[in-house]
């Protein structure tokens, strides 16, 4: 199979087109019957709703062990009004800034598309703040992302390096896996009166490593821009020089990596 994660920010109302929903029913289960792919889904904003209407909204209906169930909560990780309580996480989903230039291109093939080829523009401006379950299911679905690509580099520089395997990538897939790593990060977060142990609190478990490898990165960048210099007027010996340089910085960087990787282990 392909792909590790499958995000679906969207629900849609059992209705008379039972074929299509049953057909949607049994991808899913397809999906997660190895159990080899996450499968995040949006919980309905529709605030708290019976078991019986829960039931008749897809995905998030959907009877699978291999759903996260995700609704929508502030930055302080306070449930928003409109989300209910089948959920399993909250991530932030209330007035969540997107990153400049984020998707604009994606987004005006798809405004071409929908408007016959006329591109509105304006509805979803770089920058603009954005509410709701399908926000915080994209973050939960990126974050998975996030955890897999740290694994998956130190999987990489562990047999690069010819260094004792300790992490497993196959493991991280398991979502019992990447549920108890979530669980861990919100749990860490629980600590006085009023804290909501199903919120995952990311910037705890990524600070200390994104501080460090900031000013790393930037070396970097900065002994590539050199290299290609030095390249340029055919000075192999300084580019020789900078290019072990270079590899020293990525040591690091690796080393802090591989330390937050450990940290998913042991989550």
């Amino acid at each position: 199979m392909g792909f590790d994660i499958i995000s679906m920010s969207w629900n849609i109302i059992e209705s008379t087109d039972q074929e299509s929903l049953t057909r949607i029913a049994e991808s899913l289960a397809k999906a997660t019957k190895h159990g080899k792919v996450l499968l995040f889904c949006a919980t309905p904003d529709q605030g708290e709703l019976s078991n019986q209407k829960e039931n008749l909204i897809y995905p998030s209906g959907v009877k699978s062990a291999g759903l996260f169930k995700i609704a929508g909560a502030t930055e302080f990780g306070v449930r928003m009004s409109s989300a209910g309580t089948a959920y399993e996480f909250l991530l932030p989903g209330h007035e969540v800034g997107e990153a400049p230039g984020a998707g604009n291109e994606a987004r005006r093939q798809l405004q071409l598309q929908w408007q016959g080829g006329e591109s509105k523009g304006g509805e979803n401006k770089s920058g603009a703040e954005k509410t709701g379950s399908s926000v915080a299911t994209a973050l939960g679905a990126g974050l998975a992302a996030l955890i897999m690509h740290c694994m998956r580099l130190t999987v990489v520089w562990q047999e690069l390096r010819g260094k004792e395997k300790r992490i497993v990538w196959d493991n991280i897939r398991d979502p019992p896996m990447m549920r108890r790593i979530f669980a861990e990060m919100a749990n860490s977060r629980s600590t006085k009166p009023g804290d909501n142990p199903k919120y995952v609190d990311v910037w705890p478990t990524f600070h200390d490593a994104a501080e460090k490898l900031k000013p790393l990165g930037e070396k970097v960048k900065g002994h590539d821009a050199q290299i290609r210099k030095f390249e340029a007027q055919r000075d192999m010996k300084v580019v020789e020089k900078l290019k072990k340089e270079r590899m020293d910085e990525i040591d690091k960087m690796m080393a802090i990596i591989v330390e937050l990787a450990e940290s998913f282990k042991h989550k």
